[in-house]
């Protein structure tokens, strides 16, 4: 089932990065103030920030993606939130193990918050992304 990942060449490392840090975290603080998982947030004038916007604050890139979602509190370490990224469960098109193994990413930020028994989690992967 995985046999395509024994056939790629190895990618580069993936190194963490301050801006995409904060907008990943502030997002997740957005989705626990707000109880859903959503790419957009709305704001008090009723416009929709989006993923573009958000990362754009801090500086120009080629590409960018996100992965955003939930974890009940019994599963919030590294081990089970990789598991649940790469199982993919309940979205069929595997869109977040789509984009985490898309090759030429070059920087991530992750952001985690607990809303109640819930942790929200948003994860943003960008190409040639520098912080002004």
């Amino acid at each position: 089932m995985y046999e395509f990942l024994l056939t790629k060449q190895p990618e580069k490392p993936i190194y963490g990065n301050g801006c995409l840090i904060i907008t990943a975290h502030e997002h997740a603080q957005y989705m626990s103030d707000h109880s859903q998982i959503e790419h957009d947030e709305m704001k008090a004038d009723g416009s929709l920030f989006d993923l573009l916007k958000r990362v754009k604050k801090w500086a120009n890139f080629n590409l960018a993606a996100e992965s955003i979602g939930t974890l009940m509190t019994d599963h919030f370490n590294a081990v089970t939130l990789v598991g649940h990224l790469l199982l993919d469960d309940g979205i069929s098109s595997r869109v977040n193990r789509n984009n985490i193994f898309r090759g030429g990413w070059k920087t991530l930020g992750v952001g985690m918050v607990l809303g109640g028994n819930v942790k929200y989690y948003d994860l943003i992967y960008a190409n040639n992304y520098q912080c002004v």
